[in-house]
């Protein structure tokens, strides 16, 4: 049995990841445990939560339009007040209070997963995970718009915040907004990028995110991290992970698909994330998710088989001497990989790189999320 793997922004999913196919037996086993997202747990959420939209400093924003128009066209307004203006919006009593009811699901996401004393870059890691990890994709919606085009409506939630923050279901602009609308909150600056997502001549309408940290621009694909598996019967299962995380211009350009109808603030390096983000310890020595050398990748595969299965799936990112453009190309590291999965044996997927079956998601810069226990 075969896990197709679905790109749920458009129907160039496997081939962007240059994946042909992952393989398996069955199903993720529910004993492994899947990947998380790096959110704190409820119990050490922020008795207090402060937000920087509610300074003093910042200033008031009033909404002008009729509450009688549209929600969608009202919510625009919002997103003008706070992510355009960095306005904190004025709600008078017993008007838009749909408006205010999606502005207050954001700022609830906020408090529940940012603590006070979250850095600028833990606040936007903070908001990837949740996106990605608790928002899908609107396949319905999107497969929709293949088969008649005409039949959908621009007011459709999914292509806009209320979408994310009420019904947790949105198509690339609604994760671009949400991602833009959570930084403005935090007093982080942000941009949408509006562009194609291509491949094979084929291209798609596409938004990203560019967030700016310490000075710096990084590129930032909610969407794109937001990916599910499908096996021939059974549910969709995400796995969350960072490979489309604050990348610089050349990254993201240089893995293909992502083609920018303006190029807007430069990033022009990417964010030290793989390296600096711990994974497990090992023998009492703390392993980050950046693995620089073939017997350190060993390492952590056969950590992983003699911790009896509990971690099924991992995400990593392979330094181990290409570039970070020869990293993204397809068959990167083969003979690494091949020799991890060798070292342990008894994978609960196939490994028929031959024919085009792997066990294993690819991404810029190196990065792969391995699938090794069900």
């Amino acid at each position: 049995m075969l896990i197709t793997m679905k790109k749920i922004i458009s129907l160039l999913a496997a081939v962007f990841m240059c994946l042909a196919a992952v393989g398996c037996s069955s199903l993720f086993n529910r004993k492994s445990e899947p990947v998380k997202p790096h959110l704190i747990d409820y119990a050490d959420r922020e008795p207090n939560p402060v937000r920087r939209i509610n300074d003093a400093s910042v200033e008031e924003g009033e909404f002008t339009l009729d509450p009688s128009e549209p929600l969608k066209t009202r919510l625009s307004e919002l997103f003008e007040i706070v992510v355009k203006n960095g306005k904190r919006p004025v709600f008078t009593r017993g008007k838009n209070v749909d408006v205010k009811k999606v502005y207050d699901a954001a700022i609830a996401v906020l408090d529940r997963y940012i603590k006070n004393d979250f850095t600028p870059f833990e606040r936007v890691h903070a908001i990837h995970d949740y996106l990605t990890s608790a928002v899908v994709y609107d396949e319905k919606l999107y497969l929709q718009y293949l088969d008649d085009s005409a039949s959908v409506s621009a007011d459709d939630p999914s292509f806009d915040i209320s979408g994310v923050f009420l019904n947790r279901s949105a198509v690339c602009n609604g994760f671009a907004r949400a991602v833009s609308f959570l930084c403005a909150v935090e007093g982080i600056e942000s941009d949408m990028t509006e562009g194609t997502f291509s491949y094979s001549g084929v291209s798609i309408a596409h938004v990203w995110n560019k967030v700016k940290l310490d000075g710096d621009w990084y590129n930032l694909d909610a969407t794109m991290d937001s990916i599910a598996f499908y096996q021939d019967k059974g549910d969709p299962v995400v796995v969350p992970h960072h490979g489309f995380f604050l990348l610089s211009d050349a990254a993201l350009k240089g893995f293909g698909g992502h083609n920018p109808d303006s190029d807007g603030p430069p990033a022009q390096k990417d964010y030290p994330f793989h390296q600096n983000q711990p994974l497990f310890d090992i023998d009492g020595k703390t392993v980050t998710m950046q693995v620089n050398s073939r017997s350190e990748l060993i390492e952590i595969f056969k950590f992983i088989k003699k911790n009896k299965r509990k971690h099924g799936q991992v995400e990593l990112r392979l330094n181990l001497g290409l570039s970070d453009y020869e990293a993204g190309f397809p068959g990167a590291y083969s003979d690494d990989i091949a020799e991890a999965y060798k070292s342990i044996s008894g994978e609960d997927y196939t490994y028929l790189p031959d024919k085009g079956i792997v066990p294993f998601m690819q991404y810029p810069r190196g990065v792969f999320v391995f699938l090794i226990y069900k």
